[in-house]
């Protein structure tokens, strides 16, 4: 049982269990119609891709890892590389049996699957070298995290719903942001693996500079996003109303006490981004469901 906890550690499966919910969500308000499962296959999908992406992650960054996450699996040895590899091969393999099963169902079209190919390859790319290179990393990574939203929209076909493309804005600037922190957090094994950050590139006080303007850019977004609801009102957009803004109250709180404090408070200022961002996937999945369950 406790290995098994370190297979969950390593795969950071809390990201993976909220994440899931993203393409449920904007397929459901996209396409207006529920399948039990399709929605299954999506969500299971999205967790093995992350699995995947996180795993492999942390088999290329060991170098950096042993001293920003001394404590990580792979680095204490709790956990083997070989172990890793197949964990990680395994998860993906199971989820394109999944979509061939599903495409060869017409449960879901070859859009979602080029969505999700091209997902896990700028994933992988990422993983193995484009982490190293300056902004580029930060604009990698902060696309295939906000993909799911596009990924459930895509399941039927290359269709295009306003909610969803604006969630997508406000997730990829909210993650560039998250991930400027991190390079803030991970300074000194980034340089030692020679990974190119804002942080360590121009200086810590330009990166948080630039961590409040992406910060404050996702709220905009946020903001469209409750005049939009607003314009077109109905009963439903009641629950992304109100959770859109308790997303943008907590955002603008801990924003606030990031210009309070600046640098020292980097690191709770990610987490709570982070918790923030569950949330606003939370009110989108019952924003989204409310036709159908409530």
């Amino acid at each position: 049982m406790n290995r098994l906890i370190y297979y969950f550690k390593l795969a950071r499966i809390e990201h993976g269990l909220i994440v899931g919910f993203v393409p449920v969500a904007t397929y459901l308000i996209t396409y207006k119609t529920f399948n039990f499962l399709i929605v299954l296959i999506l969500y299971l999908t999205t967790l093995l891709a992350e699995i995947f992406l996180f795993v492999t992650n942390d088999i290329f960054n060991i170098p950096e890892d042993r001293i920003n996450r001394p404590n990580a699996p792979l680095v204490q040895g709790i956990i083997s590389i070989k172990n890793a590899w197949i964990y990680s091969i395994t998860s993906i393999i199971i989820a394109f049996i999944l979509l061939t099963y599903s495409i060869l169902q017409n449960l879901i079209q070859i859009s979602a699957l080029v969505v999700y190919i091209f997902a896990i390859l700028l994933g992988f790319l990422y993983n193995i070298h484009l982490k190293k290179i300056l902004i580029v990393n930060n604009f990698i990574l902060s696309l295939v995290t906000s993909l799911s939203f596009i990924y459930g929209m895509f399941t039927h076909g290359f269709n295009l719903d306003i909610i969803v493309l604006l969630y997508f804005i406000m997730s990829f600037l909210a993650t560039f942001g998250r991930e400027i922190c991190k390079g803030i957090i991970d300074i000194k094994g980034d340089l030692i693996a020679n990974i190119k950050t804002i942080a360590n590139t121009f200086g810590v006080e330009k990166a948080v500079k630039l961590v409040k303007y992406f910060t404050i850019s996702a709220i905009l977004v946020a903001l469209i996003i409750i005049v939009y609801e607003l314009l077109f009102f109905t009963i439903e957009n009641v629950i992304l109303i109100l959770g859109i803004s308790i997303v943008i109250t907590l955002t603008v709180n801990t924003l606030r006490k990031l210009v309070k404090f600046g640098i020292d408070y980097v690191e709770r200022f990610r987490k709570n981004i982070l918790g923030i961002m569950s949330i606003a996937i939370i009110t989108l999945f019952v924003y989204a469901s409310s036709s159908f369950f409530f």
